[in-house]
């Protein structure tokens, strides 16, 4: 297998990250995105049989501490409603890119809290605190907040909730959204 250093992003890929979602290079370099080509990477990366449609874009999540705690994957050809691939039996977890890291401690560096990583990391790109939720449900779990949170210096900090667009539309967006704030 190919150690995480070697792996490449087509060009495909890399245009949608620099372009279509605004992510600065040094940005897109540091979080460790990747084409999967070949269903065996997936493999490697607990992807279930029917979850390894290559090629896909490969997202390493990264934990408040720092920590990679799983990948998920968007293939390009997706099975369905199903735009995001996460290998079953991985934990709820905040996301957290990896130059966002340090500000979680500094309570006077606003924060948005949005859905996805390539958003967060958009975000990053513009010298902004963020952190991102792997859907509007995941900021908890068992009905309660993610220990995550008690990693991140919230008191005194202004918290911004940016979901997707469509939580004017779809009920439930709106209300986990309310649920977070």
């Amino acid at each position: 297998a190919e150690s995480e250093s070697q792996r490449k992003l087509s060009p495909e890929h890399l245009r949608a990250l620099l372009e279509e979602s605004a992510i600065a290079p040094g940005v897109v370099s540091e979080r460790g995105y990747f084409t999967a080509t070949d269903s065996a990477e997936l493999k490697e990366l607990s992807f279930s049989r029917n979850q390894r449609r290559v090629p896909a874009l490969a997202i390493p999540v990264h934990g408040v501490d720092g920590k990679l705690r799983f990948h998920r994957a968007r293939p390009d050809n997706p099975r369905g409603e199903v735009k995001y691939e996460q290998p079953t039996r991985t934990s709820v977890a905040l996301d957290v890119p990896p130059r966002a890291r340090l500000a979680l401690c500094d309570p006077s560096k606003r924060m948005w809290v949005v859905e996805g990583e390539k958003k967060a990391d958009s975000l990053v790109s513009r010298g902004e605190c963020a952190i991102d939720v792997l859907g509007v449900w995941s900021w908890k779990r068992d009905g309660l907040p993610l220990p995550d949170w008690d990693e991140i210096r919230l008191v005194g900090r202004e918290v911004l909730i940016a979901f997707d667009s469509d939580a004017e539309r779809n009920a439930q967006v709106r209300l986990a959204r309310s649920a977070l704030a």
